[in-house]
């Protein structure tokens, strides 16, 4: 379990709600597929909150404990996720005083539920922002020199990225990988001219991995996801500067 809170592997909350399967209270873990591994969180802070839950309750001979993370919100910015633990044993008042001062510090809210039946679930509410991969809005804003001026350079990111993300989709199901690098070349570009430079360097490192390499599943998957960081940052430029579009 200290793996989970220490892990430099644990880096987004997929990964970390998934390391808890190791931990010998848990029976089961349960994952929402729409749950973004590009968020931004303290995850160690998150990791220990979830470790003082389980163990308290293993503590009292509880072991048949479940975790699901769910996305109940899927906004612009980022997601709202419930991460629940099914049948935990009831903590101490002490114990559960010291999970919601945790909890205050994410900052996250923490409550439990008691169906018909009898049993008892912990839910832990997230809010979390996507990363925008080193944008900062403000910094952005001061170099073009005024809000106009950023609001034309998202308006070109957006006839530009936009055209791109629509083909993506396409240009993975043919075959071959030179329309690809082109794709991957272009976008890395544009990202440069909105200083989204980690973005971007990721986006250049995929096409020197397409062109040392080739094609392969791992790197369709790899460039897929690259596609949805672009989008996400995408949407998050659009409404800094247009807050009613959605």
């Amino acid at each position: 379990m200290s793996q989970c809170r220490s892990s430099g592997r644990a880096d987004n909350l997929p990964s970390l709600v998934a390391c808890f399967q190791r931990h010998p209270a848990i029976t089961r873990v349960e994952i929402d597929p729409t749950l973004s591994s590009s968020l931004c969180g303290p995850f160690p802070d998150i990791a220990s909150l979830l470790a003082h839950l389980i163990n308290a309750s293993a503590a009292r001979q509880q072991p048949c404990i479940a975790v699901y993370a769910d996305v109940v919100a899927d906004e612009v910015h980022g997601q709202r996720i419930h991460v629940t633990l099914t049948s935990p044993a009831e903590l101490s008042p002490r114990e559960w005083s010291r999970a919601t001062a945790m909890a205050r510090r994410i900052p996250a809210l923490l409550f439990h539920e008691t169906n018909d039946d009898g049993s008892r679930h912990v839910i832990l509410e997230l809010n979390l922002p996507f990363d925008t991969h080193g944008v900062d809005i403000d910094t952005l804003r001061a170099s073009l020199g005024s809000q106009q001026a950023l609001h034309s350079m998202v308006h070109l990111l957006d006839e530009t990225l936009g055209r791109d993300l629509d083909a993506l989709d396409a240009l993975l199901d043919a075959p071959g990988g030179a329309a690809l690098q082109a794709w991957l070349h272009r976008v890395a570009g544009v990202l440069g001219l909105a200083e989204a430079t980690s973005l971007a360097n990721t986006g250049l490192g995929l096409e020197e991995r397409l062109l040392a390499h080739g094609r392969d599943a791992q790197l369709d998957d790899a460039i897929r996801r690259f596609g949805d960081d672009v989008g996400r940052l995408l949407g998050v430029l659009r409404t800094t500067v247009d807050p009613l579009r959605l």
